[in-house]
């Protein structure tokens, strides 16, 4: 049996959303994809798409046990995308979306030190960062781990109300349900009984919210983009050699999990959140500020914190 997903957590990236799936994933009657983010209905970033083909996203819910009421794609990455929601829509036009939200000062620096972490950025620090986004628009200081070059144009990640006209020209309200990364790290019994709600599920005797994602650097981010590129590349450049050479470079064990494991000896675990002066917090929310204004009409909740 052919299963497609009953519900999307659509992002936003950095708000949650790892920690709300894998509570969800938890559940009986859930079922979630192993990668728990696809990304498949993300054409415009051809390059950060997990699984590139129908057969292969369709193949992610072959083990869904018969039991299971509900199945699931969280793919932070739907959101911000200006393709993936009405893709979502044309296979699914019932489903549910989940979205997570969270200050996009907050999610910016939570963002960039993620992007660290993958090797999709090198920039030193965040507001170096956030300055070399004119010159990366023309295709300039892009790291060569970065695949998607519009996972660095940190102006316009974070802008939600933009994003969210785009699902409700589409979805009705009912069919979306909307919560902020502070309602999460305040009580997340209640946004994942919240959660299941919603989805028509009961939820259960759950107790355990364990944090999910801490902060991280890596020791050497030139090293981590090598690794990343090469993560991207691994196939053809395979295929290059076996044609040229003769030789299957996995002989020697050149595959994905020796390139993540590289990765992961990489990071620099249990360190401080990247540094944001509070100058430029004053610019990135001035970035912003009409977009929130925007989202909070939306919403129809106040939001004025995040002006602060």
């Amino acid at each position: 049996m052919t299963h497609i997903p009953d519900f999307f957590i659509i992002g936003a990236p950095k708000a949650g959303t790892t920690a709300l799936s894998e509570y969800l994933a938890e559940h009986r009657g859930v079922f979630i994809t192993n990668p728990k983010e696809p990304q498949y209905f993300t054409f415009d970033f051809p390059g950060h798409r997990g699984v590139s083909t129908w057969e292969e996203y369709s193949a992610l819910f072959s083990h869904v046990d018969v039991d299971t009421k509900l199945v699931g794609d969280a793919s932070v990455w739907y959101l911000y995308s200006h393709i993936a929601i009405r893709e979502i829509h044309r296979l699914q036009p019932t489903a549910k979306l989940i979205a997570l939200l969270r200050r996009p000062d907050e999610m910016i620096v939570s963002l960039y030190a993620q992007q660290r972490q993958t090797g999709i950025e090198t920039a030193g620090d965040i507001e170096t960062a956030w300055r070399l986004e004119p010159e990366r628009r023309m295709g300039n200081s892009i790291p060569m781990g970065c695949r998607t070059p519009e996972f660095l144009y940190y102006s316009a990640v974070a802008r939600y109300g933009e994003q969210l006209e785009r699902v409700y020209q589409l979805y009705p309200r009912e069919q979306v349900k909307v919560f902020l990364y502070e309602d999460l790290c305040a009580d997340p019994r209640a946004v994942y009984v919240d959660s299941l709600q919603f989805l028509g599920l009961e939820p259960g005797d759950k107790s355990d919210f364990p944090v999910v994602n801490p902060y991280a650097d890596v020791y050497s981010p030139q090293l981590q983009t090598t690794l990343t590129w090469f993560l991207g590349h691994a196939r053809s450049i395979n295929r290059s050699v076996r044609r040229r050479f003769g030789f299957d470079l996995r002989s020697i064990r050149f595959h994905r999990p020796v390139i993540e494991t590289l990765q992961k000896l990489n990071l620099r675990p249990s360190v401080p959140k990247p540094y944001l002066s509070e100058t430029l917090k004053r610019e990135i929310i001035e970035a912003y500020r009409e977009d929130i204004d925007h989202l909070m009409q939306l919403l129809g909740r106040d939001l004025s914190a995040w002006l602060i």
